[in-house]
C-alpha cells in the first residue's frame, strides 16, 4: 500500500479522503495548503500526492511549481506519483488547467466531485506502473 499526502483546502475533502484511503490499507498524512504539504513532506516519506488545484495561500500550481524546482531536503520528486483535483467549476478552461498541472509533474487528473472507484483505479494505475520519471510519458493519463 502506498504513503498518502493528499492537499485540499476543504476540510471535509481532507477527512473523507483520509478516511476512505485508511480503509483501502493506505497511510494518509493531509495538508490544508502548499505551505503544510512541505512541511509534511519535510518530516514524512510519501510515494503519492493527491492535490487539489484551487485553493487559498500556496495552491496546487504553485506547489507543483515549488515542488519540481526547489523540494524539501531529501525528496525526490520523480520518485512521487501526483494525482492534481479540482471542484472549481468557475474556471471555463478546466482542461487547460489539468495541463499546466501535468506540465508540472501531475501524472493523473481528476474532476471534483469523483467516486472513490475512480480514484482508487487512478491509485493503483500509479502504483503498478512505479516510480514516475518527470517529463516522461510513462502510462497513460486517464483524465
Amino acid at each position: 500500500m502506498a504513503n498518502i499526502l493528499i492537499i485540499d483546502d476543504d476540510e471535509s475533502v481532507r477527512m473523507l479522503l483520509t478516511h476512505q484511503l485508511q480503509k483501502l490499507g493506505h497511510s494518509v498524512i493531509a495538508a490544508e495548503d502548499g505551505f503544510q504539504a512541505f512541511n509534511c513532506l519535510s518530516t514524512a516519506s510519501v510515494n503519492l500526492i493527491i492535490t487539489d488545484i484551487f485553493m487559498p495561500e500556496k495552491d496546487g500550481i504553485e506547489f507543483l511549481t515549488e515542488f519540481t524546482r526547489k523540494p524539501p531536503s531529501g525528496v525526490n520528486p520523480k520518485s512521487i506519483g501526483i494525482i492534481a483535483m479540482t471542484g472549481d467549476h468557475h474556471i471555463l478552461d478546466i482542461p487547460h488547467v489539468f495541463r499546466m498541472a501535468r506540465c508540472l509533474g501531475a501524472v493523473e487528473t481528476m474532476r471534483k466531485p469523483f467516486t472513490l472507484e475512480e480514484l482508487k483505479k487512478k491509485i493503483d494505475l500509479l502504483l503498478a506502473l512505479g516510480q514516475p520519471s518527470w517529463g516522461n510519458s510513462w502510462g497513460t493519463t486517464m483524465g
